[in-house]
């Protein structure tokens, strides 16, 4: 198996009113290259959920990202969603999967659908590439450095035990500009 780490996945844009729309998936850091060179084949993506009770978000997400794909040529033939509806699937759906797409969104809420599902022991003979998206990256670390972006998650713990497949720690949402010690930076 092979992990692509990312902090954003560009599979879309948004309109004028905020509705996402899928779009032709650049090579950022040469990851079109990364899953060409490493995919097994194109038959099934796996999406799997941040939110396994939000099945209207999951479908639309995973929608659009197989359409994206399809957009890039990268022309999958099926994709599944793992959430709560495909509990009882878990397994066959990894195993069965070319490509995983694990989605980011809240750390403790992915963290916890992770350890359900068993993902680690799942993904200890799959071939294939995960790639994986903010939250979802973070959680495969041994330690979780968490700063919520958000006011509601501020109660959270800063520091949480990951899933420990990655030895490494980050911060997927921090921006430099966050750092304004001088009080002369700006972002945009």
């Amino acid at each position: 198996m092979r992990f692509l780490i990312t902090s954003k996945f560009k599979h879309y844009v948004k309109d004028e009113n905020g509705v996402r729309i899928p779009c032709v998936i650049p090579d950022e850091n040469g990851i079109l290259t990364l899953i060409d060179k490493n995919i097994t084949g194109y038959k099934r993506l796996l999406v799997i959920a941040n939110d396994p009770g939000d099945f209207n978000v999951n479908d639309s997400f995973a929608e659009i990202l197989f359409k994206a794909f399809m957009m890039t040529n990268r022309k999958f033939v099926h994709f599944d969603i793992l959430d709560n509806r495909t509990l009882n699937q878990t397994t066959e759906l990894i195993y069965n999967a070319d490509l995983i797409y694990l989605c980011g969104g809240e750390i403790l809420r992915q963290l916890e659908f992770l350890k359900q599902i068993n993902f680690v022991k799942l993904i200890e003979n799959y071939r294939g590439i995960v790639i994986t998206v903010s939250a979802a990256s973070m959680c495969l670390t041994k330690t979780i450095l968490n700063f919520p972006e958000h006011q509601a998650n501020l109660k959270e713990p800063r520091i949480i035990q990951g899933l420990g497949l990655l030895d490494i720690n980050f911060d997927s949402a921090f921006r430099w500009c966050d750092l304004d010690l001088s009080r002369n930076i700006r972002c945009a």
